[in-house]
């Protein structure tokens, strides 16, 4: 057995980790690095490196564990409660901040870690349109019963277009029925159609048993898009649900399931293949599931035979971007299938096998436009100007398509075959941004040597790409040609430009080129600009990070010359701490007066509350702010606010402290209604959790019932009972909950770099830090039981008034979630 010190090999897990990096990101300097790496470290460190990378099997143990270590040294540093909820739910939550980790492998990790959340953590909040996703995710029953107990509503509520949350599917986003089934948004049975998705039988099982969920053919189509032929096998056995036609569609897209393919020709016959199944085969690289479906169809099993004559399917396997598909498809259907777009396809592609393949065999010849998209391949370029060099230049434009895209080397290729260019590609090639091709231009083609029109100089500057700042300076040291301008003109064109673009780098290049010393001084003779250009930029409406960096840049500079009101009009706008604390120093007093405006502006003014507190406790704050943040759920300023316990001004012209006063003060039923329609849930819990008042508050009572809609109404009443619970519990009281059969035994483990044991431990100081806080409150307050009765029955009134409109819509819309609903209400009143 091998002895190795491993406190030594820990030690260098850094080194390790850096050389995992390296690997990945390809640096061609690594062997360098690797040994400037072992001359920095000691003798006996020294030693131990060289005998572990000369033993072969330890080496090969040690740079298995080096994606751990790596890993572990990208580590998001958040804590456990305050991991985002929203990224959690739909499983966008990097835990590692590293780009090069698969994202399989991230999601797999966000379930694990979801999992933990929802078992640990009672304040955790999961999306509700997260749940298809989540469902598809399945891969043990004890997820499902854990998402289930946690939200057991969710199960029974309409999956709808019209939900309020910020990730629902609109038309555009949407993809074809033939495609995709999506998240079977309108579908009953919407929970155990993205369950059959998992390919678990025995989730799927229990979900039909036990949450009463009748499968439907969605169910069934869902099993096969993902490429479960045996979830198909047990719903048509068991449940008699018949195969549709598109079953063929969506397991044939991409090419990705040929398992469901040969199980539907064998065990259903009867179900026939529709041309979308072959186009969507042809589409992928899957030779086996083309000449599969070609079998079926020769069988007499297609659907429309009519129909595919007129399908140019040879356009449609030029798509799959593979010379073995284009070949079986043209030997099939030949010459007839193939059409122009076919070509203009290859040379957007710039398939240069494929296109010399068909050309040889094709009778169609090449229209102008695909020898306009061939320019940005060089290859491609110069087999159409070998082979057929008559199209090549018949067509027109064909410069300047290449100087938008193509290399330098195919531009050069044109010139040296006397392609003739036109004046408007180097105004082209200027705006594509490319300082090398403008450079090559200018020196090799004689018609752009002469002198540049200022208008070049001024598109590039305002709606250039690219390396745009390079070319502007770059044209300005070749000189203008003689024109109608005035003097000063390309000078204000670029500082506009810069100013509108908010790039200091284009405004700092024209400053130094024309040598104007800062800050601006109208000179007439000259006809300079003045200082009003960068006043005129300081009112814009126009806000955003650039632009507070370009401010932050300007103000030092122009300082002298600024105005009241043209600090006034930026601090509106602004949405950055950095460049307020600049002018906060310039006039204490403007910033001040309307700092309570730009809150109004950006997603979470955090930074700019933070430096508001630190400058003079927030000194004017207003009640009406908190309204904005709450609406927009600006949670982390509402925290802050609690937190600091700054002093609030309120309408009725007295001080309180926020830690002092009931937080509901704040905000106004029709706030309250915005902040439930928006789903910002993490702004309902604050500030429930955080109530200092002795009444029982109702949420029912905070929202406008015809406010909401009958499905906004039925996905909350879960959450408001959990509130309604929190405070009963706090105020003595015990609230029963339901007897989950629900064994924690085989549980899914958590993410492996995670420290499980720290997390809980620290849940578990959190909650008795609440509990005896709680605590202390029922010591302060002097709540009677006939006083907590009448509260008690003033919710329930409350509630029952929302469960009737439930049903009343629900009546009229056909909905199948009455029934639940009553036997829910009924299980809740019968304790």
């Amino acid at each position: 057995m091998i002895k190795v010190d491993l406190q030594k090999v820990k030690c260098s897990s850094v080194f390790l980790s850096t050389w995992h990096s390296a690997l990945f990101n390809n640096q061609v300097n690594f062997y360098q690095n690797f040994n400037q790496t072992i001359n920095s470290i000691d003798r006996e460190m020294e030693e131990t490196f060289t005998f572990i990378i000369k033993n072969k099997y330890l080496w090969r143990k040690i740079l298995g564990h080096v994606p751990t270590i790596h890993a572990q040294l990208g580590l998001v540093s958040y804590r456990f409660r305050e991991i985002p909820s929203d990224r959690l739910s739909y499983l966008t939550f990097n835990i590692v901040d590293d780009q090069h980790i698969d994202r399989s492998l991230k999601e797999e990790s966000n379930i694990k870690l979801l999992c933990q959340k929802l078992k640990y953590d009672k304040l955790f909040i999961l999306y509700f349109n997260s749940m298809p996703k989540l469902l598809r995710y399945c891969k043990n029953l004890q997820f499902l019963k854990l998402i289930h107990r946690r939200f057991p509503l969710y199960f029974g509520h309409r999956l709808a277009y019209d939900y309020w949350e910020k990730n629902y599917p609109s038309a555009k986003t949407r993809p074809p029925p033939h495609e995709s089934c999506g998240d079977c948004y309108e579908s009953p049975s919407w929970v155990v159609d993205n369950i059959a998705a998992s390919g678990r039988l025995d989730c799927l099982c229990y979900a039909i048993e036990k949450y009463n969920i009748a499968p439907t053919t969605t169910t069934m189509l869902m099993a096969a898009e993902h490429g479960h032929h045996h979830i198909i096998h047990y719903l048509n056995r068991q449940y008699n649900i018949q195969v549709p036609d598109t079953a063929y569609e969506l397991a044939s897209y991409k090419g990705k399931h040929i398992n469901v393919i040969r199980y539907l020709s064998i065990s259903h016959p009867n179900v026939k293949i529709t041309i979308l199944s072959l186009i969507n085969a042809v589409h992928s690289t899957n030779i086996e599931i083309v000449i599969l479906l070609f079998g079926l169809i020769d069988e007499g099993r297609l659907e429309n035979p009519i129909e595919l004559l007129k399908i140019p399917m040879v356009d449609h396997a030029i798509k799959s971007k593979s010379l073995e598909m284009v070949q079986l498809v043209y030997q099939r259907f030949g010459d007839k299938y193939l059409s122009g777009w076919g070509y203009d396809d290859l040379a957007e592609f710039g398939l240069v096998d494929i296109f010399a393949w068909l050309y040889k065999r094709s009778k169609v010849r090449l229209s102008d436009r695909t020898v306009f998209l061939a320019t940005h391949s060089e290859p491609l370029t110069r087999y159409i100007y070998a082979n057929c060099p008559k199209e090549f230049r018949k067509s027109n434009n064909v410069f300047e398509r290449a100087c938008q895209r193509a290399s330098l080397q195919t531009i050069k290729f044109l010139v040296e075959n006397s392609v003739n260019p036109i004046q408007e590609s180097f105004r082209t090639a200027a705006l594509r941004g490319d300082l090398q091709i403008v450079i090559w231009l200018r020196e090799n083609v004689e018609i752009f040597g002469g002198p540049i029109s200022p208008l070049i100089t001024k598109d590039v500057a305002l709606t250039g790409t690219g390396n745009y700042v390079g070319v502007v300076k770059y044209l300005l040291e070749c000189g203008y040609s003689e024109s109608s301008f005035p003097p000063g003109f390309i000078m204000c064109s670029l500082l506009d430009s810069a100013c509108s673009r908010d790039s200091i780098e284009l405004f700092s290049t024209s400053l130094e080129h024309f040598k104007i010393s800062v800050p601006l001084r109208l000179d007439d003779i000259s006809n300079r600009p003045d200082v009003s250009i960068v006043t005129s930029y300081l009112n814009q409406p126009h806000s955003g990070p650039g632009r507070d960096k370009m401010v932050a840049w300007l103000i030092p500079l122009y300082q002298v010359c600024l105005q009241p009101d043209h600090i006034r009009g930026f601090v509106i706008g602004c949405q950055s701490a950095e460049p307020l604390r600049l002018l906060w120093d310039i006039n204490e007093k403007i910033v001040l007066e309307n700092i309570w405006r730009c809150l109004t502006k950006g997603p979470d003014p955090l930074e700019i509350l933070q430096l508001w507190f630190e400058k003079n406790k927030l000194d004017g704050f207003s009640s009406h702010i908190t309204d904005y943040l709450a609406v927009n759920g600006s949670i982390k300023s509402l925290k802050f606010l609690h937190r600091v316990g700054g002093h609030v001004y309120f309408s009725s012209g007295t001080l309180a402290r926020c830690t002092e006063i009931d937080i509901f003060e704040w905000f106004s039923k029709e706030t309250m209604t915005t902040v439930i329609q928006k789903g910002h849930y993490e702004i309902i819990q604050f500030l429930f959790l955080n109530i200092q008042s002795e009444e029982f508050i109702d949420p029912y009572s905070l929202i406008g019932r015809n406010s909401l809609t009958h499905m906004q109404k039925f996905a909350l009443q879960d959450y408001f009972d959990w509130i309604i619970k929190q405070q009963l519990n706090g105020k003595g009281l015990e609230f029963e909950e339901e007897n989950n059969d629900i064994n924690e035994e085989g549980s899914l483990e958590y993410c492996n770099i995670i420290n499980q044991d720290q997390y809980i431990l620290e849940i578990e100081n959190e909650n008795n830090n609440n509990n005896n806080e709680i605590t202390q409150q029922n010591n302060n307050n002097n709540i009677t039981p006939g006083r907590i009765k009448g509260m008690l029955g003033k919710w329930k009134q409350n509630r029952n008034n929302i469960n009737s409109d439930i049903d009343l819509e629900e009546e009229k819309k056909g909905g199948k979630i009455k029934g639940l609903m009553n036997k829910w209400q009924q299980r809740k009143e019968d304790r």
